[in-house]
């Protein structure tokens, strides 16, 4: 809203105002199905004013993930007993989405990078099969599958001294840590080896990546192309220049990008996929061309708000077609600006009168200072949280025990409570939870804890529903098989 209130709403036609909204509708925040609807309709009602991008969050592998949300969080807030039903229309549209949009044949807009396979044209990303889930599976080990074939390009030594000879063949079986090394093992040889992966055949050193055919070896660039234009990041010094330590995509220079834009006769890369503390970077230039590439991030606070004003401001870029001017000369970025943080899918702000009348009357008995008074503030605040860290820590009791490991409290704490880094979640832990700093605590029952905080409203609201639910469990069932169709009836998750 403030986009449109800024810069106007999407018109059509010569003259009207177009939007390219980059990627990354969906998690990270809770309102995600409200903003992806929201840009579907735009799309919907503006179809030739309006274009979408797809980002690396418009994915079923990241929608899926606990801390993103958008599947069992955000989805089931939004949509009750259909959560299921309208994410799975969500995941197929997400496959519709284009990789790339190109303005006035001068700017190329994508939302993560570029890979750093040599010969990238606007072609080969035509060619992409996009109409599928991004495949990172099959480029987990640093741009390549598991197992892929390779052969020793030097004399290598395992780490038990053992001689693997040049040309000797191999497979990659797995990445080590955020290292850029690839295990690899080799024929005859019961040792794995550690090599450093480049991130694409022409630049590997120690390994040729073998394939057999030509087909497959444009598959492969094909899927490591489709993962970079969603994942990949910009640097600034060659050195960086590799496989992406994210494990996924890569890290791109200037000379990567000079590349693309000479031989799709382009002037400019415009990105998003990582914030920047204004909302907008210039990320590689040259003496010859000028800019040529930049990050643009219209999402201010993210990605849970760490709090104004130390959360990162938004910004988007403006290019206008003028007589005698490229489109790139004309590109300017939008005021950074910082919406207030609301990241919460209740709205639970205030404390009841029965419970302010407690927190009241206790401070007001205890002959205590300012630490007793902030303990009480903080309980309050618990207290008014208690939908957010219910909903936090389900995300997390995949098996549905209410047990979860301790580390997993501050980190509730700070996402739904005191999202301050420097606040000492850590060190009230064991104030808080009740037990003794010394002992060592593996684990916490987050049901138990969030019931100390309940009060009379929420105990008659839970003995109605125990009640309902029972006696629509009791009726017409007299069978264990009736009994157990009539809780499914009733347990929707």
């Amino acid at each position: 809203m403030h986009i449109f209130t800024e810069h106007g709403e999407p018109q059509a036609g010569p003259g009207g105002i177009k939007y390219i909204f980059n990627g990354d509708f969906v998690d990270r925040g809770a309102w995600g199905p409200e903003v992806l609807l929201a840009i579907y309709c735009l799309k919907i009602r503006c179809p030739d004013a309006v274009f979408l991008n797809r980002g690396n969050h418009e994915d079923q592998a990241q929608n899926l993930k606990p801390d993103n949300g958008f599947v069992h969080g955000h989805c089931t807030r939004a949509f009750g007993a259909e959560a299921q039903r309208i994410y799975s229309l969500c995941k197929t549209s997400f496959k519709q989405l284009p990789l790339c949009h190109v303005i006035g044949n001068e700017v190329a807009v994508i939302h993560g990078g570029l890979p750093l396979d040599c010969g990238i044209k606007l072609s080969l990303i035509k060619a992409i099969d996009r109409r599928h889930h991004v495949p990172l599976h099959q480029c987990c080990i640093w741009g390549y599958p598991c197992f892929q074939k390779v052969v020793a390009c030097r004399d290598l030594v395992t780490d038990e001294g053992e001689q693997v000879w040049k040309g000797t063949k191999g497979k990659l079986t797995e990445r080590v840590g955020k290292s850029q090394i690839a295990a690899v093992r080799f024929e005859g040889h019961d040792d794995e080896v550690y090599v450093r992966i480049s991130g694409a055949p022409e630049l590997e050193k120690d390994l040729e990546i073998v394939y057999s055919s030509k087909q497959e070896r444009k598959k492969h660039l094909l899927n490591r192309l489709f993962v970079a234009l969603l994942w990949s990041d910009p640097v600034a010094s060659k050195e960086s220049v590799g496989p992406n330590k994210r494990g996924a995509g890569s890290y791109f220079d200037a000379r990567t990008t000079q590349e693309f834009l000479r031989l799709n006769k382009l002037s400019l890369l415009l990105r998003s996929h990582e914030k920047r503390s204004k909302g907008f970077l210039e990320e590689h230039q040259s003496s010859r061309m000028g800019l040529m590439a930049a990050t643009v991030f219209s999402a201010s606070n993210y990605p849970t708000g760490a709090g104004e004003p130390c959360g990162n401001k938004a910004a988007v870029v403006v290019l206008r077609q003028e007589d005698g001017k490229t489109l790139a000369s004309t590109m300017v970025s939008s005021t950074p600006w910082r919406e207030a943080y609301d990241d919460i899918a209740y709205t639970l702000q205030t404390v009841s009168p029965e419970m302010n009348a407690k927190f009241q009357q206790a401070e007001a008995t205890q002959q205590v200072g300012p630490r007793a008074r902030a303990m009480a503030k903080l309980r309050e605040l618990i207290y008014c949280a208690r939908p957010k860290l219910m909903t936090f820590w389900q995300r997390l009791d995949d098996a549905g025990q209410g047990v979860l490991p301790v580390a997993e409290w501050p980190r509730a704490m700070r996402a739904c409570v005191v999202s301050d880094d420097e606040f000492p979640w850590d060190w009230l832990m064991p104030i808080i939870l009740g037990f003794d700093a010394s002992e060592e605590v593996q684990t916490f029952h987050y049901v138990a804890f969030l019931i100390q905080y309940e009060n009379a409203l929420s105990r008659k609201l839970a003995d109605q529903l125990h009640s309902s639910a029972v006696m629509l469990m009791a009726d017409n069932v007299s069978s264990k098989e009736e009994a157990e169709a009539a809780w499914n009836l009733i347990d929707r998750n």
